[in-house]
């Protein structure tokens, strides 16, 4: 039986993981898997320090490579704005209609006066909760 190989990272932290116990760990169970090759263009960023080393925790995590991590998080960023600006539209979209119909026309707000009464009535209430 041939001895997988393991990258630097995997083999570090699968080393401290299993320190001072010398039982097997879920780490080294895993094995890191070469990432799916993906259509597109591919482009250099800059990316945060924080980004990468989250990329870096998750991907033995997930079985895969860092770059493999940051794509999955970038798709998942972009479901995530997308479904916002849908939700944005749809919200949108349905204030027009409120604003449109005839109910919210004919509703009406109460008058001043009654809305003075309201409020007189409110202040009486909650000064008399206090006594």
């Amino acid at each position: 039986m041939a001895a997988e190989k393991k990258g630097p990272l995997e083999h570090t932290k699968a080393t401290k993981a299993r320190s001072g116990s010398g039982s097997s760990t879920s780490l080294e169970a895993r094995s890191r898997k070469r990432a799916p090759r993906r259509e597109g263009r591919r482009t250099t960023l800059r990316l945060p320090d924080e980004l990468v080393a989250l990329a870096g925790e998750a991907a033995p995590e997930l079985g895969t490579t860092e770059n493999d991590v940051i794509v999955l998080f970038a798709l998942e960023g972009a479901d995530l704005y997308a479904r916002r600006r849908e939700a944005a539209r749809r919200g949108e979209e349905r204030w027009q209609a409120l604003l449109r119909s005839e109910s919210a026309a004919t509703a009406g707000l109460p008058s001043l006066g009654e809305m003075r009464r309201a409020g007189e009535a409110l202040r009486r209430e909650l000064a008399g909760g206090r006594g």
